[in-house]
C-alpha cells in the first residue's frame, strides 16, 4: 500500500511532518496516516488546497478501508468548510457518517456546519448523536453548549458547559462559553470568574478579553474594560468591535 500511495502524485509525505498529523488519523492504518491528507501542514490557503487534493487522491485508490475513507472524507470536508464551500463540505460529512456511523468527529463537524447555517434542529441532532456515542467527550458537550447559547437556551448551555469543564478542567473554551452565557443571563460577576479562568488557561485568545471587557463595563470597571479591549485588539487587530468600544469610551487603541 505504501508504494502505491507514494506513486500517486507525491501523496506520501516525508516522516518529518508526522508531528502535524490530524488527530482523527490516529485510528487509521499506517499507510493512510503518512499521507498528505493526514500530515500536510496548513500554513496557508495553498496548503489547505493541497491537503484537499491529497485526500481526493487517497479516495481515488482501490482497496482502502471504510474507516480510512471516512476519515479522508471528514478531513476533506473540513477543508471545504474552511474555504466556504459548504455544499461540498456537507456532502463529505454525509459520506463520512455513512462509512463510519460511529464517527463522533463526523457528527460534530457536520453539526457545526448546520449551526453556521442556523439549521439548529439538525445541528442538535448531530451533537446529541455525538454525545450518545461518546459521553466523555468534552468537545461534544462544549459545542452543544455553544448551540444552546445560539438558541438563547442559557440554562441548557450552562449545563453542557458544566459537564465539559467536569470532563476537562483545563478547557479554556469551555470556561469562555460558560462565561459569556452568564453574561447574556445578566450575571456579569459570575461571568468574570469564568472569563478570568479562561484567560488564565489561554492568555492568547482575543475573544476572551473581548467578553471580559464587556463584563467589566457592566460592573462599572472602566479602566479594566479599556485594558481588555486593548488586549483583544492587540491579539487580533481585525477586531473592529474592540476598536469601536475604545472609541466609544473616549480613548485611543
Amino acid at each position: 500500500m505504501l508504494r502505491m500511495l507514494a506513486a500517486v502524485g507525491g501523496l506520501l509525505m516525508c516522516s518529518s511532518l508526522a508531528h502535524t498529523q490530524v488527530p482523527d488519523c490516529e485510528q487509521a492504518n499506517l499507510a493512510f496516516r503518512e499521507t498528505g491528507c493526514c500530515v500536510r501542514p496548513l500554513a496557508n490557503a495553498n496548503e489547505l488546497q493541497r491537503r484537499i487534493n491529497d485526500c481526493t487522491m487517497f479516495l481515488s485508490l482501490a482497496g482502502t478501508s471504510k474507516l480510512d475513507q471516512s476519515i479522508a472524507y471528514l478531513i476533506r470536508g473540513r477543508g471545504y468548510a474552511s474555504m466556504g464551500q459548504l455544499e461540498r463540505a456537507f456532502a463529505d460529512f454525509d459520506k463520512a457518517v455513512e462509512l463510519d456511523p460511529r464517527s463522533v468527529h463526523a457528527y460534530l463537524s457536520r453539526g457545526r456546519q448546520y449551526q453556521t447555517k442556523r439549521q439548529f434542529d439538525r445541528a442538535l441532532g448531530d451533537f446529541d448523536k455525538a454525545i450518545e456515542l461518546s459521553s466523555s467527550s468534552e468537545v461534544a458537550f462544549r459545542v452543544r453548549g455553544s448551540l444552546h447559547y445560539s438558541m438563547s437556551r442559557f440554562h441548557q448551555a450552562i449545563a453542557d458547559y458544566d459537564r465539559a469543564i467536569e470532563l476537562d478542567p483545563h478547557s479554556a473554551q469551555a470556561y469562555l462559553g460558560r462565561g459569556r452565557t452568564y453574561q447574556e443571563k445578566g450575571e456579569p460577576h459570575r461571568a468574570l470568574v469564568d472569563l478570568n479562568k479562561s484567560i488564565e488557561l489561554d492568555p492568547h485568545y482575543a475573544l476572551s478579553y473581548w467578553y471580559r471587557a464587556r463584563a467589566h463595563e457592566e460592573t462599572r470597571a472602566r479602566e479594566q474594560a479599556i485594558a481588555d479591549y486593548r488586549k483583544a485588539l492587540q491579539l487580533d487587530p481585525t477586531r473592529l468591535d474592540a476598536r469601536s468600544a475604545l472609541e466609544r469610551l473616549g480613548v485611543s487603541p
